[in-house]
């Protein structure tokens, strides 16, 4: 009987190391090596230097710029950028960063989960 996943369901070998892997990964990020590594290869990555970066999260007033909380989230704050041209837009909780990229950065999907929140509010 092998190893089940969420959905109950025997686990390939494959998975498993991926599984494995990302949980490595994730207790990685979360010290404090890992967090300043993350942010280097962030920097580089989006073209801005460490002092730009700063700014723009004082901009926000330490803030996400989305939800306006002072808690990073999981896996610390995150750079937002545009997929496409790399510009960085902000600087985001790991909950906001996440439902943007569930969205792929669509606006229009965004509003339309909001409106179907607000036509389903209380379970109406």
């Amino acid at each position: 009987m092998g190893i089940k996943n969420e959905l109950g369901f025997d686990m390939s070998v494959t998975e498993r190391k991926r599984k494995l892997l990302l949980a490595a990964v994730l207790r990685y990020q979360a010290t404090p090596k890992g967090r300043a590594n993350k942010r280097k290869h962030q920097l580089k990555l989006y073209g801005i230097t460490p002092d730009e970066w700063d700014e723009m999260f004082l901009q926000q007033s330490g803030q996400c710029a989305i939800c306006k909380t002072a808690h990073a989230g999981r896996s610390g704050w995150n750079t937002d950028h545009c997929h496409v041209s790399s510009k960085v837009r902000g600087i985001l909780c790991w909950s906001c960063n996440t439902i943007l990229g569930l969205a792929k950065d669509d606006s229009m999907r965004l509003r339309l989960a909001a409106d179907y929140l607000e036509r389903n509010k209380h379970g109406s």
